[in-house]
């Protein structure tokens, strides 16, 4: 994951997936009502989603992959050092990011000031001064 202001790498340590919950609830529901047996995919989706978390226990009691996923949770949430380690390696990333789209929000202020005082016949150069603008900033105003 990387910030697009900054260029910079935010982490390298999570993956996305996207799931859409009612396409999958209808599924499960379809499946439970055909007799048809989990697969291991539905498994995981079930993990993922949270959508049944007493569900997720009793599988993971007969699958040893989720007993094991299910024990590395814990003791990735219960490692204190692990959490702060990896919030220390990651925060500086972050924080450039929120810096750098305040500084972009900032400079979008004071493009639309500019093209208010251009608008009421305010001298261009007058306004590329005041408002610190670069000749690239005030083309793109026009």
């Amino acid at each position: 994951m990387w910030h697009p202001a900054t260029n910079k790498v935010i982490t390298d340590l999570q993956i996305l997936h996207f799931i859409e919950i009612p396409k999958f609830e209808r599924m499960q529901e379809q499946k439970k009502q055909q007799g048809v047996a989990m697969s291991r995919l539905d498994r995981w989706l079930q993990y993922l989603t949270c959508s049944d978390p007493q569900e997720v226990l009793a599988f993971a009691k007969a699958d040893a992959i989720f007993g094991k996923v299910l024990e590395a949770e814990k003791m990735y949430i219960n490692d204190k050092e692990l959490i702060r380690k990896y919030y220390e390696e990651n925060s500086d990333g972050y924080w450039e990011g929120v810096i750098a789209n305040a500084k972009a929000e900032e400079r979008q202020t004071l493009l639309a000031a500019a093209r208010t005082l251009l608008a009421e016949g305010m001298d261009r150069l007058k306004v590329q001064r005041v408002m610190q603008l670069t000749d690239a900033e005030m083309a793109s105003i026009c």
